[in-house]
């Protein structure tokens, strides 16, 4: 890793507004991600099921040789995965497993820091970091963040409108 810090961002990741008040969190933690939106959890042995699934699509986490041993298991249980008969679609099991299984600090970061806009959720205050893949992603940015209390928002597919709801 060539930074001591480090914020990894999945390539369908819009950046709405500064987020660097994330990065006090290392002062504390090794490595900080949010909650898979979807909640499914692929069964593993040893893990269990009340252990979330963290969504790898925006990862901040500091330089240091845990940080190296997760990685290296990441790869190891994902490639493992990948020789099954039966292949989760994306990394995050092995993630999960990896992460439970490390002696890693880990602090959840809320849906304004990794907003799923494209599944049904909740944001509160200001969404400072949107995931997920759209024609019009300033847009989607202006609307999620047009309130900034506590709401529900849903993407229509089929228009590719998102609508709020707040009380």
């Amino acid at each position: 890793m060539p930074y001591e810090e480090t914020l990894f961002l999945d390539t369908d990741t819009y950046i709405c507004s500064n987020f660097l008040e994330l990065f006090t969190m290392l002062k504390d933690f090794d490595i900080a991600v949010a909650h898979a939106p979807n909640r499914i959890v692929y069964q593993v042995a040893n893990v269990p099921k009340c252990f979330p699934e963290m969504n790898t699509g925006v990862i901040l986490f500091k330089h240091s040789q845990s940080m190296n041993i997760f990685f290296q298991e990441w790869l190891n249980i994902y490639n493992r995965d990948m020789n099954k008969e039966t292949t989760p679609s994306h990394d995050q099991p092995a993630f999960r497993e990896a992460l439970y299984h490390s002696q890693l600090r880990v602090a959840t970061l809320t849906p304004e820091y990794n907003c799923r806009f494209i599944m049904p959720g909740y944001v509160d205050k200001e969404v400072k970091i949107l995931h997920g893949r759209h024609t019009d992603l300033p847009a989607i940015a202006k609307k999620i963040n047009s309130y900034k209390k506590l709401r529900i928002f849903l993407l229509n597919k089929l228009t590719k409108s998102l609508y709020l709801w707040w009380r």
